[in-house]
C-alpha cells in the first residue's frame, strides 16, 4: 500500500474546449455565472438541443474530434508551464482518447462514396477512435505508451485512471490524458432519441436539463474536450506550486446490466466510491464534493444518488453534490474528462457548481445538493463519478494542490 505522500500523480496543466469556448477561462467564467451553453440546433432537418463548441482559431485534420484534442492539448501544455520539448521522450505517455472516433468525418465521406467520390487516403486517421490520442502524441513526439480507452460516457475519466496508472507503474513520468467528442451529427442524436434519454424541451433550451429534479426527461449532447497534464510525485515535488490537485486514488469496474438502462436493485458506483476513498485513506468525512454524472435522465440520478448514499453513509448530508451537465450539455465520450477539469477548477477557486434548473429536487435524489448560485467553499477532498452506457464506471478521488497561479481571474492563467 502506498504512504500519505506517495500521490501517484498531480495534475498541473488544463485544457479546456466546451459550447462556451476554446478555453478553460472562457468555460469556468461560464459555469460560474450559471450560465446554459445549450441551444436549438438543426441538423439537416431534425431539430435537437445541443451544446456545440465555437469555431476553434486554428485547425488541421479537418476532423472536430481531433482538432479539439489537440487545441485541448496544447492549452493543457502551455498552462502547465513545461515546454512542449520535455514531452518528447519516452517517459511520456499519452491517454487522450475518444469513444468513437470522427463521426463528423464518418458521415460526410460516407455520404461523398453514395455519391461515387473514393475514399480519402486518410480515412482511417479521420474516423478512428485512436485518432486523437496518435495525433496528439505525434505533435509532442511522446515515445511512451500512446494507449486508448473506449468506455463509452466514461471514457475521459478512465483515461485520466490508465494516465495514473502508468505513473504509478513507473512506465511514465508525465502523461497527457483525456477525451474528446464531436457527436452532434443526425445518425448519433437519432439513435440517442430513439432510446428516450433526450430533453425534448426544445421550446426551452437553456432549462432544459435538469438531473435530480422531479420534471427532468433527459439531457442535451454536447461536444468539446479537455486534457490534462498528469505529472509524477517526484516531478511534481520538483516544481512547487504547480499543483492544481493531487489525484490520490481511484477506482473502475462495471454494471454490465443493460447497454442503456440500470439496475435498481444494486449499483457497483457506490462500492466503487468506497474503495476508492479507502484507496485513498480517506474517510467519508473528509469528503467536501462529489461531482455526479446527473445525467438528468429518469432512470439514471436515482440510482446515482442511492450509490452516493450508500458510499458515503452518515456522512453523506454533508458532503455537496451538483451535476454539470445542464450548463455544458452531455458531451458523450467527453463528459468525465471536462467535467473533471471542471472539478479541479472548483476546487482550486473555491467555488462549488450548482445543478442548473433544479428548482423542485425528486424525493428519490436525496443527497445534499448544492445550492443554487453556486456556494463559495473550500474543497480539500472531491470525487468524481463517471457511468457509461454498457455499464462503465470511473471514480477519480482528488485532493486539493498547491498551484500559485490562478486560471480564473480574467486570463487563462
Amino acid at each position: 500500500m502506498t504512504s500519505r505522500r506517495d500521490y501517484g500523480a498531480a495534475i498541473t496543466g488544463i485544457g479546456l474546449v466546451t459550447g462556451f469556448g476554446a478555453g478553460r477561462a472562457e468555460t469556468w467564467r461560464a459555469v460560474r455565472a450559471g450560465r446554459s451553453a445549450v441551444r436549438r440546433l438543426d441538423l439537416d432537418g431534425l431539430e435537437v438541443l445541443g451544446a456545440p463548441t465555437p469555431p476553434l482559431p486554428e485547425t488541421s485534420s479537418g476532423e472536430p474530434t481531433i482538432d479539439l484534442a489537440l487545441h485541448a492539448a496544447r492549452e493543457a501544455v502551455n498552462d502547465s508551464g513545461l515546454s512542449s520539448g520535455e514531452f518528447a521522450s519516452a517517459r511520456a505517455a499519452c491517454t487522450v482518447s475518444s469513444s468513437k472516433g470522427g463521426m463528423k468525418s464518418f458521415l460526410r465521406l460516407h455520404r461523398a462514396f453514395l455519391e461515387g467520390q473514393p475514399p480519402p487516403a486518410d480515412f482511417w486517421e479521420l474516423v478512428s477512435p485512436s485518432s486523437p490520442g496518435t495525433l496528439v502524441a505525434r505533435e509532442f513526439a511522446i515515445r511512451g505508451p500512446v494507449v486508448h480507452y473506449a468506455a463509452a460516457c466514461a471514457t475521459g475519466v478512465h483515461a485520466v485512471i490508465a494516465g495514473l496508472q502508468l505513473i504509478r507503474s513507473h512506465e511514465a513520468d508525465l502523461v497527457l490524458a483525456g477525451a474528446t467528442d464531436a457527436s452532434l451529427v443526425q445518425p448519433v442524436v437519432a439513435a440517442f432519441e430513439r432510446m428516450g434519454v433526450l430533453s425534448r424541451r426544445l421550446d426551452d433550451p437553456e432549462r432544459a436539463c435538469r438531473p435530480f429534479d422531479r420534471t427532468r426527461d433527459g439531457f442535451a449532447i454536447g461536444e468539446g474536450s479537455a486534457v490534462l497534464v498528469l505529472e509524477s510525485e517526484a516531478r511534481a515535488r520538483a516544481r512547487p506550486g504547480r499543483a492544481y490537485v493531487r489525484v490520490v486514488a481511484s477506482a473502475w469496474g462495471a454494471e454490465a446490466y443493460d447497454l442503456a438502462r440500470v439496475s435498481k436493485a444494486r449499483s457497483s458506483i457506490g462500492p466503487l466510491i468506497r474503495k476508492a476513498l479507502d484507496a485513498a485513506r480517506l474517510s467519508p468525512a473528509r469528503l467536501d464534493y462529489v461531482n455526479a454524472h446527473g445525467t438528468g435522465t429518469v432512470a439514471n440520478d436515482p440510482v446515482e444518488c442511492a450509490a452516493i448514499r450508500e458510499a458515503l453513509g452518515e456522512h453523506a448530508s454533508h458532503v455537496w453534490v451538483s451535476s454539470l451537465k445542464p450548463a455544458v450539455g452531455h458531451l458523450l465520450g467527453a463528459a468525465g474528462g471536462v467535467e473533471l477539469a471542471l472539478t479541479v477548477l472548483a476546487m482550486h477557486d473555491g467555488f462549488l457548481p450548482p445543478t442548473l434548473n433544479l428548482t423542485d429536487p425528486d424525493p428519490e435524489c436525496n443527497v445534499n445538493h448544492v445550492p443554487p448560485g453556486g456556494l463559495e467553499r473550500e474543497v480539500n477532498v472531491a470525487v468524481k463519478i463517471a457511468a457509461g452506457f454498457g455499464g462503465h464506471i470511473g471514480i477519480v478521488v482528488l485532493q486539493r494542490g498547491d498551484r500559485i497561479t490562478a486560471p480564473t481571474a480574467g486570463s487563462p492563467g
